[in-house]
């Protein structure tokens, strides 16, 4: 079952006969890094949009040691603000909960492991003698990799998958977990759309 699933994402994950990073990053297009502003003359000009998305991505960044006390929920979000100096009402900024915080955490996840496959390619292809790793070594490294980024999080786990089974939360979730996938067999060196899983 869990092949066959994984197959058929696998398949979803395809363009032309090639395979693509770019997958569900639409979806997630608002957690991703922010970019920066035009500049003019040396100053960064930002439009109201990037101003409101910063100081959201700020208070997300400064929420998350704050969930093992307050699980993650609004009054997580809540601590991040006041953190920061603004008032414990920001969280208004976040209509849909603590699953913004989940997403924000998520996101940046499969993001900073990305960076780190992504190195890993890069120091292989610029040194030939280094092997490169079998398929199912690559895997389940890069896997070891992304859930030891959670295990600060151990605890309070369980509340999050919760909020990413409700049926709103369902598509960034998915949509998460199809970028992590769709990551690590770009790295493993899959580029195909073939269903055969031996094509790395």
């Amino acid at each position: 079952m869990a092949t066959f699933t994984f197959v058929v994402l696998k398949n979803c994950l395809s363009v032309n006969g090639t395979r693509s990073l770019w997958t569900s990053r639409l979806l997630l297009a608002s957690h991703l890094p922010i970019v920066e502003g035009s500049k003019k003359d040396g100053f960064k000009f930002e439009s109201e949009e990037e101003y409101e998305k910063n100081i959201k991505i700020k208070i997300l960044s400064a929420s998350l040691p704050f969930v093992n006390e307050f699980g993650w929920s609004r009054q997580t979000i809540s601590a991040g603000a006041e953190a920061l100096g603004y008032p414990g009402v920001a969280h208004g900024m976040f209509p849909k909960g603590g699953i913004e915080l989940i997403q924000y955490f998520y996101a940046n996840c499969n993001a900073e492991l990305n960076k780190i496959l992504k190195s890993e390619a890069l120091a292989i292809e610029e040194n030939p003698a280094k092997k490169k790793k079998p398929p199912e070594v690559f895997v389940k490294e890069a896997l070891e990799k992304r859930l030891k980024m959670m295990i600060p999080y151990k605890s309070t786990w369980p509340q999050a998958i919760t909020l990413m089974t409700l049926p709103p939360n369902v598509p960034n979730a998915l949509a998460n977990i199809l970028t992590l996938i769709d990551d690590i067999c770009y790295y493993a060196g899959d580029r195909s759309v073939d269903v055969s899983l031996t094509q790395f």
